[in-house]
């Protein structure tokens, strides 16, 4: 393709090179966009948000998949939505953090059933789609 360019002279190969570069920004343009968080996720997490501010323990189950994934030392793999409710106030805690913080896409589950995050100074909540519907899935204290 070089060879092509180059019988145009130096004008071409200019413009072959802007639109190499143009293309490439595009791509990484895409990948960067394939990073935001989906909108429904965007609206299922302000709901979520706002559940915990509220300490409405029934709206955050209704967020929740069950059995919650839980990886806090010293505790039970998952929480079953009955045990759910003491957790509330935990999470109550967290609602400016779970309001504010950015959606991440998790790094470990990309390749898998990609999952996103909020971070919370060491308190980590995921989420992820479940039956077509975005939950909360996942539960992880990293500072432990």
């Amino acid at each position: 393709m070089v060879a092509r360019v180059e019988r145009f002279g130096p004008a071409a190969a200019s413009v072959f090179s802007a639109l190499s570069l143009a293309s490439a920004l595009g791509v990484a343009t895409q990948a960067l966009a394939d990073d935001r968080a989906p909108p429904a996720l965007v609206a299922m997490r302000a709901a979520f948000a706002a559940a915990a501010k509220a300490k409405d323990g029934a709206g955050l189950a209704a967020l929740t998949a069950f059995p919650l994934a839980n990886d806090v030392y010293g505790e039970p793999r998952t929480v079953a939505k009955s045990a759910f409710p003491g957790r509330v106030s935990e999470y109550a805690q967290l609602a400016a953090c779970l309001a504010k913080e950015p959606l991440t896409a998790d790094a470990e589950t990309a390749r898998t059933a990609k999952l996103w995050l909020v971070e919370c100074d060491g308190i980590n909540f995921y989420f992820g789609l479940r039956d077509g519907q975005w939950r909360h899935v996942k539960f992880a204290n990293v500072n432990e």
